[in-house]
């Protein structure tokens, strides 16, 4: 680094650069650029300019920190933020409250507030799925799969949360108001312990 001079002309191309290249999960932040200056991040980037290394993106990988998708009219009343997944059969649980799994019932709002302390996946989830569902398994077309780490407020002045649905077509999204009853064929997501 002896000839290494940094002229404005060239602080201003990185900006720019930075400006441009946002990622998959959105523009660049100051914590992004405080971590690729920290450590050897950057020897490591250097690297792959000289074409010494390469970058493979992980495979599978859903932001859950992301906004999610709201439909046209509603807002969102709760987004769990809950960093990377690395989706797989074996990161999702599929949960029943005991009610649900008598044969039995139990109110969206009494299931709402039990899986506030749950690790529920958001729909961010729900939405790669449908954008990816060759990984959707064949077992849950029997099932309605709740997503409950996002609850909408409806155009109608309804609390809901959206779901994965098989129609005998295609895989689509549902939702159920959380003023209904939720059964046994309507598990939650979950991330599996």
């Amino acid at each position: 680094m002896s000839e290494f001079n940094v002229s404005f002309p060239l602080i201003n191309e990185l900006f720019m650069a930075f400006r441009r290249n946002s990622g998959t999960s959105g523009p660049w932040t100051p914590g992004d650029i405080k971590k690729l200056s920290s450590g050897n991040t950057l020897s490591l980037v250097h690297d792959v300019i000289r074409g010494l290394s390469e970058i493979k993106k992980i495979e599978d990988l859903i932001d859950c920190d992301t906004d999610p998708f709201v439909p046209s009219g509603w807002k969102i009343v709760r987004h769990c933020r809950n960093g990377l997944f690395q989706f797989s059969l074996s990161a999702v649980r599929l949960y029943l409250n005991e009610q649900q799994e008598t044969n039995g019932s139990v109110s969206g709002e009494q299931l709402s507030e039990e899986l506030k302390n749950k690790s529920a996946l958001n729909t961010n989830v729900l939405d790669w799925l449908l954008a990816n569902p060759k990984h959707i398994p064949e077992e849950w077309k029997k099932e309605t799969i709740f997503f409950w780490g996002t609850i909408y407020h409806n155009g109608f002045g309804d609390l809901c949360v959206r779901a994965l649905k098989w129609d005998n077509f295609r895989w689509d999204w549902v939702y159920q108001r959380l003023c209904y009853n939720f059964y046994g064929d309507s598990p939650a997501a979950l991330r599996a312990a």
